[in-house]
Parts: C-alpha cells; structure tokens; sequence
C-alpha cells in the first residue's frame, strides 16, 4: 500500500521513473546484456497439483523448483451484496488444518471488517449458526475485547497435530462509507463502487504456541494469513462489475429478480479480495501468458488505459528477475481511495485521483511476491513487505539504508510509520 506523504515524494519520482520506460528500476546491465540474462533466467510455470484428503480439497504448490507446500484450508464463500442497505450476507465452510505440533481447542481468525464499526454505516460483523459441519453441533465463540477483529472459535472436539475440521457458519458485514480499501464510495455521474479488501474472516497462523493476531491499522498493512483455496460466489445486481481474486468459474447466471450470480476460484493465495460497482469499463493485455486487465470509470479512461500499460511493463520486469508469477490472471481497479495503491492476491486497487494511482501500479504489483508469495507477517516485520518493494520498484533508493526491526504498533503514529517503513 502506498499513502501519506509518501504519496507526494512518489508522484514525482516516479513520474521520472517511468518516463525513462523503467530504465531505473532495470538491472545495471545494458540493455542487450539485460535482454539475454532473461530470457535465460526465465523460471517455469509454476507446478499446482489438486487433490482430496479424506473428501477435503487438497493443493500442492511449487514455484521455480521450491520445495512443495501443501495447502489444506480450503475457504468456501456464497456471499450476497445488497447495495441499497451497504451490507453483504455469506454462507461460509471452512477447513481448518493444524499444522503444528500442539492440539489446539479452539481456532482464531481475523474478522477485520468490525474495525470499521465506529464509521458511518460500519458496525460489528455478526456470526450466526456456527456449526461442526459433520457432527452439527453448535460452536460457540467469543471476540476479544481488546481488539474486535479477533473472534474465537472453541472447537467441540480436540484437533491434534495433522488433522482437518470442518466449520459452517453465516456471516454478515456492513460496508462503511469510506474512500479506502473497504469501504462504499459515491461515483461521479452515479453509481456505487464497494472496495472489499480483507472482506471474510481468515484463520491466523499459529506459532509459537500462539495464533498470530497482530492489531489491525488502517494507515499501512498489519496482515498476515496462511495459504488457502478459495471457492467464491457472488450475487450482486446484473449491471455491477464483480472483480475478484482468482479465475471466473464456470458461467455467471442472472435471475429474474435482476441479480447475477458469478463464481470465482482461487488456489494457494493468502486472501480473497472484491471491487464490485456499476458502469465498469475494461482494458486488457498479455503478458508471459498472464491475462491482465485495467478496471475503471469512464471519466478515469487515460488512467485505466495507463494502468495496464505500467502494470504490463512491471511483469515483464518482475517475471524475470523474482521468478513466474504463479497464477493465470491479475486485475487492476481504479476506485476513490485516499491511498494511492493497495495489494491483494490477483488483485491491485488504484487510486482514480490524477496519475499517481496508475504510476504506482509496479509498487503494488511487487506486492504479488512481497508479501503475497513470500508471506511474512506484516505487523511484526512490515519492512520485509513495504521497504523490500519499494527498494525494487526504484533503484534510485539504493543508497538509501538503515535496519528497522519495529512492529506495526511500535511507532507513535502513521508520520513516522511511513518515514521510517517508506524511506
């Protein structure tokens, strides 16, 4: 993500940047030289396999010859938005794998938009009929009181090292009115646009005895979340857009009431997010087989058009020198946000004011590895993610060192959040 006045010291350099077609952000090698390292570098695609474990999907991953990681949670989403009431319904199934060697009684997970509850139309999120999904008993839970966002699950049966539990429950969220990375925003000329980053609850990593569950901030990224397979479908009225992570999945089907069902899914990804609104526009391009496509208004079709453009020009440098982009398909949307760019598996939301969000495309698409594939823990370590990429998107901070080892929540407030993490 990119925000503040880190915002004002990126439209100008990278206004250079790009300007010089990224000249800055390539290798020292010239041109030519550079040209034949990558295509010698190239890595293969990567290796997904699917199975199933005990009628439970199962995805084994590998990229560029890294060891497997097999992927046991598996996310199932039947979500329903309701534009009018700015507030959306999901049937959930979860499975949940322990993956380390204690027994864990309960389960932790992250339902980050409660933390908009004190906006204008937020509130907290409700769950409703939590069950076991193969004994049906009822489970009941709890949220913190010190941090909202953080709901427990107690499990009706230990689940010891290696084994899978399956857990079913309905959940509602409202949809605050904010220019940010979840929130509703009026269009201009009409409409309603709904950005739905870290929309569902998702299982914390557990380590060292503990799940993970850093407190949530709103002026940078504090995430952090395992690998899962998602398998969503979203019903929203037939002349909204729906853009997802993930691959369409089979075909959309409208009813007779005016709403349009449209599948997605997304395998071996740390989140699952949405921009969905009305009068869409989309351009499209190719690059080392990846579809990518540039979301926007009609009143913001240069910078749609610009989007793709610098987002095309980054796979073609990123592919080659971090390793494949590992998934068949990535969208960009332009949206009214305040931050100039924020990340999600597949998925980059833009700012629609002027050229800044367009110009940081390549920073976010660099999140694809940096903190999407490489999946460090955002709140205790935001330099690995933030200073990793913003190092690689312009060389012209080479010089530019220092060792910062704090936490989100060590810093006094979001000014020196992003001087210290940014610069």
């Amino acid at each position: 993500m990119i925000k503040g006045r880190f915002k004002r010291f990126l439209s100008v350099t990278l206004t250079l940047v790009f300007t010089i077609g990224l000249i800055l952000v390539a290798w020292r090698n010239k041109p030519d030289a550079y040209q034949a390292q990558s295509e010698n570098m190239l890595p293969d695609l990567a290796s997904i396999t699917r199975g199933t474990e005990d009628g439970r999907k199962v995805v084994t991953a590998s990229w560029n010859g890294s060891a497997p990681v097999v992927i046991h949670d598996n996310y199932t989403i039947d979500m329903i938005l309701d534009p009018e009431k700015r507030t959306y319904t999901a049937a959930l199934t979860v499975d949940i794998y322990n993956d380390s060697a204690d027994t864990w009684n309960e389960a932790c997970f992250r339902d980050y938009p409660s933390a908009f509850a004190d906006k204008e139309n937020g509130a907290l999120s409700e769950f409703s009929e939590v069950r076991n999904a193969v004994s049906g008993t009822e489970l009941s839970l709890e949220r913190s009181a010190e941090d909202n966002t953080v709901v427990t699950v107690y499990l009706d049966a230990p689940l010891k090292p290696g084994e899978t539990t399956t857990i079913t429950a309905r959940y509602k969220a409202s949809v605050p009115e904010l220019a940010a990375r979840f929130g509703f925003q009026s269009i201009e000329g009409g409409g309603t646009d709904f950005s739905l980053g870290n929309a569902f609850p998702v299982l914390c990593p557990y380590e060292n005895g503990a799940f993970q569950s850093g407190k949530y901030f709103d002026y940078g990224e504090c995430f952090y979340s395992r690998m899962a397979n998602y398998e969503v479908r979203v019903t929203a009225p037939a002349d909204y857009t729906v853009i997802a992570t993930g691959d369409p999945a089979g075909e959309s089907a409208e009813d007779a009431s005016g709403l349009r069902s449209e599948s997605f899914s997304a395998d071996a990804v740390r989140d699952f997010a949405l921009v969905i609104g009305n009068d869409f526009q989309k351009a499209t391009g190719t690059v080392d087989g990846i579809e990518i496509n540039s979301y926007y208004h009609e009143a913001d079709s240069d910078n749609g058009q610009a989007a793709l453009y610098f987002a095309e020009e980054a796979f073609q440098n990123y592919d080659s020198r971090l390793g494949k982009y590992p998934y068949a398909r990535f969208n960009v949307a332009l949206t009214k946000t305040d931050m100039m760019g924020m990340e999600y598996p597949e998925l980059i939301m833009l700012t629609n004011d002027g050229t800044d969000g367009a110009m940081s495309a390549p920073h976010e698409i660099l999140h694809q590895w940096f903190y999407s594939l490489l999946g460090n823990n955002e709140y205790a370590a935001p330099w690995i993610d933030e200073s990793v990429t913003t190092y690689l998107c312009n060389r012209g901070l080479e010089d530019h060192s220092g060792i910062i080892t704090e936490a989100s929540g060590d810093y006094a407030d979001a000014n020196q959040y992003e001087e210290r993490i940014y610069f």
